[in-house]
């Protein structure tokens, strides 16, 4: 190895380890002040720790979550369905596909759709009936 290797090597690690330092001591509270923040900007949005730590509330906000991601992919699919249809160029088996694309995919979202409102429904009484 040549000198000028090493010491580019020396240099790197000695401006890493500066690096980590710094941040290090730019955020002195670590992961405690940042539990203080967060909290912080819950309250300021309305939010209370009763609220998060409730089950039915929780459990309520991760299906409203995986249907929303459902949402976006039947969305997705749809708009990949008519790009398929599109680009069919008149092909009956290309446009064919395309449709059928599309037709499962609003299917898939009818069916997403109801089961949120059906969630979002049952989630409310749940959480009525709980707290009462």
């Amino acid at each position: 190895m040549s000198i000028k290797k090493i010491t580019q090597g020396v240099a790197g690690a000695i401006g890493g380890s500066l690096a980590w330092v710094s941040v290090a001591f730019a955020v002195p509270t670590g992961l405690s002040g940042s539990s203080t923040q967060l909290d912080t900007i819950g309250q300021n949005a309305g939010l209370s720790d009763a609220q998060a730590s409730d089950l039915p509330t929780l459990i309520g906000n991760i299906v409203n979550v995986v249907l929303g991601v459902l949402g976006i992919v039947f969305v997705i699919l749809v708009v990949y369905g008519g790009i398929q249809y599109m680009l069919a160029q008149g092909d009956p088996k290309k446009v064919e596909h395309g449709v059928a694309i599309i037709r499962q995919a609003i299917i898939g979202l009818v069916i997403t759709v109801a089961a949120y409102a059906i969630s979002n429904f049952v989630i409310d009484a749940l959480i009525t009936a709980t707290t009462t």
